[in-house]
């Protein structure tokens, strides 16, 4: 069976945050996804520890949508995708995939 870039699995990854727009407590809340060091801390907290308890293949799975993602995705599209996963990044989606793709994946 050939694999298959889907948004699901970025979906599911960033399901990790545990975040929800209905949920005025969360920790992601008092954060400004425009501003390096909450983004630092997502990494860090949320979406590193999800990426080492996934398997090699749905590891592969993500980077390989998340690439897809980079590449091909509108504001909109990311928008649809994280809506219910991440905290307003709808100023420069793009900028702040970028950026947490460097943050996950040095090098």
């Amino acid at each position: 069976m050939q694999d298959v870039v889907n948004a699901y699995w970025l979906e599911q990854f960033l399901e990790a945050t545990y975040w929800n727009p209905d949920l005025d407590d969360h920790p992601l809340n008092a954060l400004n996804m425009e501003n390096e060091n909450s983004r630092a801390f997502l990494v860090k907290e949320y979406l590193l520890p999800a990426w080492q308890e996934l398997s090699p293949k749905q590891q592969s799975m993500v980077k390989d949508t998340f690439r897809y993602g980079l590449n091909t995705f509108s504001a909109q599209d990311w928008e649809k995708f994280t809506h219910y996963q991440l905290p307003d990044i709808t100023r420069n989606p793009e900028d702040f995939f970028t950026d947490i793709w460097g943050r996950l994946f040095p090098g």
